[in-house]
């Protein structure tokens, strides 16, 4: 598949939770650093964490949820690319790849092809199949699956004529426990003992890991095979963001993320001890 640039270079973060929502961040400033030719692949991985969609604060009881995920010690924070919640650890990790929009526009799902191109270069002995998994947490019709199990999870951000498309993948840990602290956030989010449209009611089998699948696929193998194995990448000059660079975006995101701040101050949650 051709690419809409000539160049890659690659960043990668390991997220601690003095500021939840870091990679939005991180994505903002990159923004500035592609252009025509060249473009950016921004790897992470986080603590635990939530990051919330724009529907989970449509939830009827958000307050209660949010407050229930941080006295089950996740940070959160609202992300601006996908319509629901996704869980982060240290097992899970995440990219954008960030590029500036061509002189013949990539359609969304071009867009989207490239990181499913991405992945499968990275993991090559699996073989990924894209489309909605509807009880895995944040369906989409980008899930990327295997056997009929999710795996990945894309979505997708415009900013003015750039594009980021961001993933999560699962590499290992526990997934069960992922989908029942997503499915319990939705149950007290709801205020009721069902889950409804639009939210999933999320089973853990629908769900998976690259460790579960018996696989030899580490963390450090798939950030290798994703900087080497699609388009050779060389190392991002991190001293071209500069801390006050990154403190204005901390900033101006931080008005966005004011509401989880309320919440958490008007209501308290104890402990969910079956997880």
């Amino acid at each position: 598949m051709q690419v809409p640039f000539s160049a890659i270079t690659y960043l990668k973060n390991n997220f601690t939770t003095e500021v939840p929502f870091m990679s939005s961040v991180y994505n903002h400033c990159l923004y500035s650093h592609v252009d025509a030719d060249n473009a950016i692949l921004h790897i992470w991985t986080t603590p635990k964490q939530v990051a919330l969609g724009p529907r989970d604060k449509q939830l009827p009881d958000s307050p209660a949820a949010i407050a229930w995920l941080a006295a089950n010690d996740y940070t959160m924070y609202n992300r601006n690319a996908g319509g629901l919640a996704v869980i982060g650890d240290s097992d899970i990790l995440n990219a954008s790849l960030i590029f500036q929009q061509p002189d013949k526009p990539l359609s969304i799902d071009a867009a989207y092809q490239l990181v499913v191109t991405l992945l499968q270069k990275a993991l090559p002995t699996l073989t990924l199949t894209t489309g909605e998994v509807a009880t895995s947490y944040c369906p989409g019709a980008y899930d990327i699956s295997v056997n009929g199990q999710k795996i990945a999870g894309l979505a997708q951000h415009r900013y003015q004529n750039k594009i980021a498309i961001s993933f999560y993948l699962s590499i290992a840990g526990n997934q069960a426990t992922r989908c029942a602290i997503i499915k319990q956030m939705y149950l007290i989010g709801l205020n009721s003992d069902i889950i409804t449209p639009p939210y999933p009611n999320v089973n853990a089998n629908s769900m998976t890991t690259l460790a579960a699948l018996d696989t030899n696929y580490s963390m450090e193998q798939v950030i290798n095979n994703l900087t080497i194995n699609w388009l050779p990448m060389l190392p991002f000059n991190r001293s071209l963001i500069s801390t006050t660079t990154l403190n204005h975006q901390i900033e101006r995101l931080q008005l966005r993320q004011s509401p989880l701040i309320t919440a958490l101050n008007i209501r308290k949650a104890t402990k969910w001890s079956n997880i």
